[in-house]
């Protein structure tokens, strides 16, 4: 029986050899005198096989092997599950947004726990909003805007006990697939069926042409960079593509791993590694498409200063001017060693984290600590070495950084003097894997591999733990 290397058969038809034999009987008289002659003959004896495999036979197989096999929600299922349900565990905290008193901690790919944190110390879940493929959000007013796949979608959470999607634009984003078991291939997807939302190891079978069985997915996967950057299931390996920083009045704030960034009337969302849409959000309810702009390359997160936006990439930091915020003009970039590269801004100094290792690239994991006092020349001013980095939190107010080193925990560093930060650690807390930081006026809110830790940084000589949510609650 065949497999699928076996040798192809090709068959050329008598009449193209008739043909190709009078070609060559034809020009053999020439060559004497007329070289330039030669090489149309050798474009010729060169073109034989390209005709053949014209006409080669295809080779269909069916073939049984153990495969991530895809599970599926409906179309309809998928547009109508997103409702506000009672508070559930944790299990794979992603990233976090901060509205008031109240924050939102993404369950990667499953939707957004709703907290109410008045008190640091006693923080209370309200409730889940269910938003199946859910990896960011941002929030204006009572706008609460989501990734849902490949959709964005706009929900009403002015009723935190009846949160009510309001409207929904199609193929925002590429289409991201869950993680998988890496130890086997992916079979073979049927877009008709659905979403995929899952996978089953199991035995499938497949018939195939020319060996493609096993296939491999045209999208962004979860085990690329995204999904690293926005949870904690990829921490030990990775499946694409963090998503906010935010300005203006009635918006909230996001961590450093964003991808979303509210600006005035306009909603800035990565939805490809080079390109940037824009959404105007003069009615927060229907946010309407405005342009895509094309920003740097293999871009990760967003993060805005004044009338800056500061985009980290693989490669670099990019700048760019909003002073027209619906024209993100280009300004200048540093360039840095591969990496995945989250930034935070206070005044004249930019704090860019790069992580090697990892699906972006690079080998190097530090600290770069950036001069921009002149906006189209960023120098680098110093840099520290780290373990693993993610995301990270400043406050200028204080001179306080903060990096999430991932498992070597959260480091606290003196920025007064900007050259010396690198031997200006005051402090390294350990026992949990840092993801990502918020910073608000001496609270830190932290998400790590198992929870939601904060803490008290009123003196920052001496950070205390307020509290802490672990995965289980």
């Amino acid at each position: 029986m065949d497999n699928k290397f076996s040798t192809f058969k090709f068959l050329i038809p008598l009449e193209l050899i008739l043909f190709l034999t009078q070609i060559l009987t034809n020009s053999i008289p020439m060559f004497h005198k007329q070289k330039l002659r030669v090489p149309a003959l050798i474009m010729l004896l060169a073109a034989i096989p390209v005709l053949q495999s014209c006409f080669k036979d295809k080779h269909i197989e069916t073939l049984t092997y153990t495969a991530n096999s895809p599970v599926y929600m409906s179309d309809d299922e998928f547009k109508t599950s997103v409702k506000m349900e009672g508070p559930r565990a944790m299990h794979e905290p992603g990233k976090i947004y901060l509205y008031d008193n109240t924050l939102y901690i993404n369950e990667v790919n499953q939707g957004v726990h709703v907290v109410n944190n008045t008190n640091p110390s006693n923080p209370q879940k309200i409730g889940f909003i269910n938003i199946p493929g859910n990896i960011d959000i941002a929030i204006k007013g009572n706008a609460l805007y989501a990734d849902s796949y490949t959709d964005l979608i706009t929900l009403d959470i002015s009723d935190p006990n009846n949160v009510i999607e309001v409207s929904r634009e199609e193929d925002v984003f590429q289409y991201t697939l869950p993680s998988w078991n890496s130890s086997y291939p992916l079979a073979q997807i049927d877009p008709s069926r659905g979403v995929v939302v899952g996978w089953e190891v199991k035995e499938v079978s497949e018939t195939c042409e020319d060996g493609e069985c096993g296939w491999r997915p045209n999208f962004v996967a979860s085990n690329s960079v995204q999904a690293d950057e926005a949870g904690f299931s990829t921490f030990a390996g990775i499946g694409n593509n963090s998503r906010i920083s935010v300005v203006g009045s009635g918006v909230g704030q996001a961590g450093s791993m964003a991808r979303f960034m509210l600006h005035k009337d306009y909603l800035y969302i990565i939805d490809t590694d080079f390109s940037m849409s824009l959404y105007n959000t003069v009615d927060p309810m229907q946010p309407s498409y405005s342009t895509t702009a094309s920003v740097g390359n293999n871009i990760e997160t967003l993060f805005v200063n004044e009338d800056k936006l500061f985009i980290g990439s693989e490669t670099g930091m990019f700048i760019y001017d909003l002073s027209t915020p619906e024209n993100p003009t280009y300004v200048s970039q540093f360039e840095h060693a591969q990496g995945c590269d989250p930034v935070v801004v206070y005044g004249n100094t930019a704090y860019v984290t790069i992580r090697g290792g990892t699906p972006c690239g690079g080998f190097d994991n530090q600290l770069d600590v950036i001069d921009i006092t002149n906006i189209n020349n960023p120098t680098l001013i110093t840099s520290a070495s780290m373990d693993s980095p993610f995301g990270l939190g400043v406050d200028g107010t204080r001179d306080v950084l903060f990096v999430c080193d991932g498992s070597s925990g959260l480091k606290v560093f003196d920025t007064k003097n900007r050259e010396a930060i690198p031997s200006k650690m005051i402090e390294n807390l350990r026992g949990f894997h840092a993801f990502d930081a918020i910073t608000q006026n001496g609270l830190l809110l932290m998400t790590g591999a198992d929870g939601l830790y904060q803490f008290d940084y009123n003196d920052p000589q001496n950070v205390s733990m307020v509290s802490v949510m672990t995965l289980g609650e």
